[in-house]
């Protein structure tokens, strides 16, 4: 399966990378929008909604390395979207959301809510129209 090939490691650094290279807004930006999208998928994993993100809605959500986390994840670059392949999101894909909880709540002093009524609103946004 496609998630058990990825390397936790590659996506530690690409996360570390973010961490270092963006200002902390935007870090934290990019965290939380990446967040979202993975508690989604993990939440629903055979809606489909959930996998697909237009890129032009990415686009001032997401710098270019949080689009790399996505594809180190699976999302696969079809031209207008970023699609994750169906099935089961697999360690690699639940570790990653773990980091970028921790990575999130650290970064502004509160835990996030797992779930708030913005989720469904950033889905309808990034969904594939």
């Amino acid at each position: 399966e496609i998630f058990e090939s990825l390397n936790s490691k590659a996506m530690s650094t690409l996360i570390e990378e973010a961490s270092s290279s963006l200002s902390p807004e935007e870090s934290l930006k990019n965290f939380s929008v990446l967040q979202r999208i993975l508690t989604n998928v993990i939440a629903n994993p055979g809606d489909g909604k959930y996998r697909t993100l237009t890129k032009s809605k990415l686009e001032g959500k997401l710098s270019p390395i949080g689009i790399q986390i996505l594809q180190a994840l699976g999302f696969t670059d079809m031209g207008e979207a970023l699609v994750l392949p169906s099935g089961n999101p697999g360690d690699d894909f639940l570790q990653a959301k773990e980091l970028l909880d921790c990575l999130t709540m650290s970064a502004d002093g509160e835990p996030v809510a797992e779930v708030d009524a913005e989720d469904a609103e950033l889905a309808e946004d990034l969904r594939l129209s």
